[in-house]
């Protein structure tokens, strides 16, 4: 006889009719887990730490000197956001208040500290070396290089009026020219209008777009300026344009025309190459034919292969080989 335990001895209730009252292997069983002990998840927890990553680790190969600030800065904000740790540079994700939480945001924090300090110049460490969080040393780098920027703009605006093409291929001069554009619209930002859209038949937009229309119709300008001189008749297409195109679809067409050119030369090269090398085995076979002996006849300067007239004039052949002899 099977003895079923009383469930109502332990404080549970009884189990209801037609359930099996014994847990099977395959039942799952619930856990349930304080607040503060949910398994953290890499992909989308900025307070795990990945097995890969330590103090000592390269960043980016951008390193900050005087000259390379906006480079540096796009660097930094193109790999913390990879290793869901922008948060702590930009504010967005300030310490917890739990004390568990807490001390894991401090650890982290001096990580990402760490790989701040490590894209910055040695002779440049000292001076951010008191800060205490990844985002006063952020704060302090961006007050030293952004706060005074006249003179930066100044040579800004000069590198982008003398800027050329020169040797430089035509993707590799726009992408420069690019750069410059990208750090001076970061230093001077194109002016907005303050409803941010929310009006309708806003003169404020409408002067905001015309500005936008203008900022970009210099900027083609400044671009076709410092290309070579064998782009003038494609920039005269270009600007023949009732509405003159973006600066990349100006790009764009100026490299089809390149590529259509280099696909033509390499053609004519080639071509120029079949042609010499015709010419040259010519050569050879004349100066060939010159010092060889005829099997047939004795004669030199053709050969038995060659000789037509031992198949149609076998007289005209006797004739000739009277003559060599």
């Amino acid at each position: 006889m099977v003895n079923f335990r009383d469930e109502t001895s332990s404080g549970s209730p009884n189990p209801s009719y037609g359930t099996n009252p014994f847990p099977t292997v395959n039942e799952p069983q619930v856990t349930h887990q304080q607040p503060g002990s949910v398994k953290r998840k890499y992909n989308n927890d900025p307070l795990v730490i990945h097995p890969v990553d330590h103090p000592g680790l390269t960043l980016t190969t951008a390193v900050l000197t005087r000259e390379t600030y906006f480079g540096w800065c796009l660097s930094i904000q193109l790999a913390l956001p990879a290793k869901i740790k922008i948060g702590f540079i930009d504010g967005t994700f300030p310490r917890p208040i739990d004390q568990e939480d807490g001390r894991q945001w401090g650890i982290v924090d001096s990580m990402v500290r760490a790989w701040i300090m490590n894209t910055i110049d040695i002779r440049l460490q000292r001076r951010f070396q008191s800060t205490k969080t990844s985002r006063d040393l952020w704060l302090e780098v961006k007050s030293r290089y952004e706060g005074n920027n006249g003179p930066r703009r100044y040579y800004l605006q000069k590198d982008i009026v003398i800027l050329q093409q020169g040797r430089n291929d035509l993707e590799e001069y726009y992408s420069k020219v690019r750069l410059l554009w990208d750090e001076m619209f970061s230093l001077k930002p194109v002016r907005r209008c303050r409803c941010g859209g929310t009006k309708t038949d806003c003169d404020g937009c409408f002067l905001e777009t015309e500005m936008l229309q203008d900022d970009e119709e210099n900027k083609l300008l400044q671009f076709l300026m410092g290309l070579n001189d064998h782009y003038d008749y494609v920039k005269d297409q270009i600007l023949m344009q009732e509405s003159w195109p973006a600066v990349y679809k100006a790009f764009t067409m100026l490299q089809n025309v390149e590529k259509n050119n280099y696909s033509r030369s390499v053609q004519q090269d080639s071509s120029m190459y079949v042609r010499e090398g015709n010419d040259r085995r010519n050569y050879l076979d004349k100066s060939k034919s010159k010092n060889s002996i005829c099997n047939h006849c004795g004669g030199k300067g053709h050969l038995k292969e060659k000789l037509f007239q031992t198949s149609r004039l076998p007289g005209l052949v006797e004739t000739t080989k009277r003559k060599t002899e």
